[in-house]
């Protein structure tokens, strides 16, 4: 939570997701369409009357 009174509050919030995608043809892996991505989620929500 990053600010509350009684008439609102405002939360902040994080999310981390790491991908990891591999790509074969015939058992045998393709380097260079094969990723490693980390993804960054940054939210707020806004609660009052």
């Amino acid at each position: 939570m990053l600010h509350r009174n009684e008439n609102h509050k405002i939360d902040l919030g994080a999310r981390i997701t790491l991908k990891d995608s591999k790509n074969y043809i015939d058992d045998l892996r393709l380097v260079s369409s094969s990723r490693k991505l980390s993804v960054l989620t940054v939210d707020t929500t806004y609660t009052g009357r």
